[in-house]
């Protein structure tokens, strides 16, 4: 879990309704104690979870399938942050044909 504080990433815990298990493992989560604290949110179905991050406060987001979108900040204290881009399927490439070069480099 330090590792992954430290780093200041999203950690995608289950994606797509599939534990992600090395990186549950690499925030010292086993995927039983994921599970029980999905029981602990009254969620019994992995099947009806889109996705699980956790946070880097130690918090975990959980997304239904029936919950809609949640809303991260691509660009935080001027870094692109992968991990979103990567959660809404988009690139590099993306970015920099919607936002211009310049603005990235800024």
């Amino acid at each position: 879990m330090i590792k992954c504080i430290v780093d200041g990433r999203l950690n995608k815990l289950i994606s797509s309704s599939r534990a992600r298990v090395g990186n549950c493992l690499c925030c010292n989560m086993s995927t039983n104690e994921l599970m029980f604290k999905l029981r602990f949110n009254d969620i019994y179905e992995i099947q009806t979870v889109n996705r699980v991050i956790l946070e880097q406060n130690v918090q975990m987001s959980v997304i239904q399938y029936a919950d809609g979108t949640i809303y991260y900040p691509i660009i935080m204290d001027g870094q692109v942050n992968q991990d979103v881009l990567d959660l809404i399927h988009k690139d590099m490439e993306w970015l920099s044909n919607r936002y211009g070069k310049a603005t990235l480099a800024d």
